[in-house]
């Protein structure tokens, strides 16, 4: 029995990496995908607290049971599965119990999941956060509002970005 079972909290959910085929390769599945956690979200008890399509996985940070957030996720994979199958005639590339759940503890770890999940995208050498249409950096940095007196957040450089993530890379 896992030991979150019928627990409320918090938990980092993440596909497996697909080698041969993206999960996401153009602007219709990117929106699929996000409008999929909407649909999932409507139809679950849970609250998405951050997420990233990346092209070949995808991450949230969900509110609710663990049981809520584990169904949350099968679901939002077995559409994913259908899409892919749809347009490209592939089945089987994104089994339904293919992803890691991880329990967020405490607030400094919902920190570093928050700030891991949101820079996937730079650390995949793809862009800045700030930049990147498919997560959900503007539910936390508004890029339009100023952070450091006169500079938007947008414009902020390395050294700044991690400070703003409290992180080393």
């Amino acid at each position: 029995d896992y030991p979150f079972h019928g627990k409320c909290g918090v938990f980092h959910l993440a596909s497996d990496h697909l080698e041969s085929l993206r999960l996401f390769s153009d602007l219709d599945s990117y929106n699929y995908g996000v409008n999929t956690l909407a649909l999932a979200a409507a139809r679950f008890n849970v609250s998405i607290l951050c997420y990233e399509l990346m092209d070949s996985h995808l991450h949230s940070l969900l509110k609710g049971t663990w049981q809520d957030c584990w169904s949350f996720f099968r679901w939002v994979l077995h559409r994913l599965a259908i899409m892919l199958a749809d347009k490209h005639g592939v089945s089987n590339v994104l089994p339904r119990d293919g992803f890691d759940v991880h329990a967020v503890l405490d607030a400094k770890q919902f920190r570093k999941e928050v700030a891991y999940i949101l820079r996937n995208c730079y650390k995949a050498r793809m862009c800045s956060p700030f930049s990147y249409p498919w997560c959900s950096i503007d539910v936390y940095f508004n890029p339009f509002r100023d952070v450091i007196p006169g500079t938007p957040v947008s414009s902020l450089g390395v050294m700044e970005v991690r400070k703003l993530f409290r992180t080393q890379s």
